[in-house]
């Protein structure tokens, strides 16, 4: 249940940013339709292990993105001038969650911080550990669960923060804020670091649509077909 939206939801995400990188000549439909037949065809040849090591590669694609766009937009926009802009800003929008009123550093570095223990707790990792064996899993355990807070929580607190800050400082008076990366990357980048980010941005959307798409299917055939019906099958009958 929880699954299904969260899968639509990235679908739409990755047909817009096709249609973005395409200048408007690919539709929105047209994006998500291609992005979604590419991500099945490979979720149904590789199975569990095929996806997890597809969305580790996507990962590292989605990190490298990131965090390139980061470098970018502070070297455009400047460390001091990000600064200036927060100043400017008023309380208000830079407390979770948002112009409504929020809360303070408690509540971002706990949302920080679960958000990292999800990943560890998300199907992509659960996969690996699936189709790597048990020895894997008590060799990885500690050194995934460390690095992940670790990154995902700089990420979090920090790298964000230069994305978020930094592109208003480029672009300032957006109205729609859901363009911010957009308007920023086609007005100071190189073609090759919007290629970059694009990239990024469709991998973390197939990433996440796969294996939730893959803990959907697990859950229906092993959970509900034989856990709750009773009817044993084999692999082939499952993966049909």
């Amino acid at each position: 249940l929880y699954c299904i939206p969260y899968i639509c939801a990235q679908m739409k995400g990755a047909g817009a940013i096709v249609n973005t990188l395409s200048n408007g000549q690919l539709s929105t439909n047209w994006g998500i339709y291609i992005i979604a037949i590419v991500t099945l065809v490979y979720m149904l040849l590789g199975g569990m292990k095929g996806t997890a090591l597809t969305s580790a590669i996507q990962g590292f694609l989605l990190v490298c993105g990131f965090y390139g766009l980061a470098i970018f937009i502070l070297k455009e926009a400047g460390w001091s001038n990000m600064w200036g802009t927060l100043a400017g800003m008023g309380d208000e929008y830079i407390t979770l969650p948002g112009v409504h009123g929020g809360y303070g550093w408690t509540y971002t570095l706990t949302y920080a911080l679960v958000c990292s223990f999800g990943i560890i707790c998300a199907p992509t990792y659960t996969m690996w550990i699936a189709t790597c064996g048990k020895g894997f899993f008590k060799r990885s355990r500690n050194t995934a669960w460390i690095a992940w807070t670790l990154v995902c929580g700089f990420t979090y607190m920090v790298v964000m923060f230069v994305v978020g800050c930094g592109g208003l400082t480029l672009a300032p008076g957006l109205e729609n804020m859901d363009n911010l990366v957009p308007t920023v990357m086609t007005k100071y980048f190189p073609v090759f670091i919007f290629c970059l980010v694009g990239v990024a941005a469709i991998a973390a959307a197939q990433s996440t649509a796969a294996t939730s798409l893959q803990a959907a299917a697990s859950a229906v055939t092993e959970d509900l077909i034989e856990g709750v019906g009773g009817i044993k099958m084999n692999d082939k009958q499952k993966l049909w």
